[in-house]
């Protein structure tokens, strides 16, 4: 088109702007976030089960569950454009909403700066390019100062565990790894070449780590998200108290919330320099407005 400025999704697919985009669906609660983050709440005619935040986005209609969307409720609802992540569609229903004419931008971040790299193309889809400006300079802005306050920090070892029966681990090539070194934190499944590496529980023991995660997603109480590590007390993490639940929705979404997920990360790693962190990001938030 002529004039128009070509954009790219994670997949390499073009996208010629500007777009005229009235009525969206998000199959990922990251893109959905982006989207009212954006200012563009207003578009969004379809989402997953999973697209619980921000409260708003769940009156929009329900076109399945998550990984499971239904073709046929996407079609019905004639949609400009799809959003989602790689990991959050298959392959096969992309291919069948683009032969049917229905766009698919497929985002993939794997870390901070590709999230706010998202925002940025997602900002320019939707014609709220300077809205992304200013929103990834306000969570750039914390996370430099995040950095400032903890590049002299000592690095606990860190399991993040994803499922317990079997054991998955986050590994360093998922979101959620790059977030444990953006917390500077010693990852004991960092070299595995997979995102979430399956472990036994004697890796566990050998690796003995200082602080243990589990991610709050499948259990519906403390203590089914505890409890099973609880029965291996001579474990370091579990003697002193390092055993904490994690909630998804906030750290394995790579959205607008990103540094929120950082921070709550902070929080288990780092405890008593976060608090410092928060009080003196807050002062240093305040100066950069005057």
């Amino acid at each position: 088109v002529y004039g128009a400025s070509i954009i790219k999704d994670d997949r390499g697919k073009s996208f010629a702007l500007p777009l005229s985009l009235k009525r969206v669906v998000s199959f990922a609660p990251s893109m959905t976030e982006i989207l009212f983050a954006l200012g563009k709440g207003d578009i969004l005619a379809g989402r997953t089960n999973a697209c619980n935040y921000p409260p708003e986005a769940q009156g929009a209609q329900v076109v399945g569950a998550y990984m499971r969307p239904d073709l046929e409720r996407v079609i019905a609802l004639q949609p400009d454009m799809v959003l989602s992540t790689k990991s959050s569609v298959r392959k096969a229903l992309v291919d069948r909403l683009e032969h049917l004419g229905i766009p698919v931008f497929i985002n993939d971040s794997r870390n901070i700066d590709q999230v706010f790299n998202s925002i940025i193309k997602v900002g320019r889809l939707l014609g709220a390019g300077e809205q992304a400006k200013r929103l990834v300079n306000k969570l750039q802005i914390k996370r430099s100062h995040l950095h400032s306050i903890l590049n002299v920090v000592e690095k606990p070892t860190v399991l993040f565990a994803v499922g317990v029966k079997p054991l998955f681990a986050v590994g360093g090539k998922s979101f959620m790894g790059a977030l444990l070194r953006e917390a500077q934190s010693v990852n004991i499944a960092e070299g595995v070449p997979i995102p979430y590496p399956k472990f036994s529980m004697d890796e566990v023991f050998r690796r003995d780590p200082d602080i243990i995660l589990v991610l709050m997603k499948d259990c519906s109480s403390t203590e089914s998200c505890l409890g099973t590590w609880m029965r291996y007390p001579s474990l370091n993490a579990v003697k002193n108290g390092r055993l904490y639940q994690v909630d998804a929705d906030i750290v394995a979404r790579p959205g607008p919330r990103v540094i929120e997920g950082l921070e709550k990360l902070l929080g288990f790693l780092h405890p008593t320099v976060l608090t410092k962190t928060i009080s003196e990001a807050e002062v240093f938030l305040q100066s950069q407005r005057k």
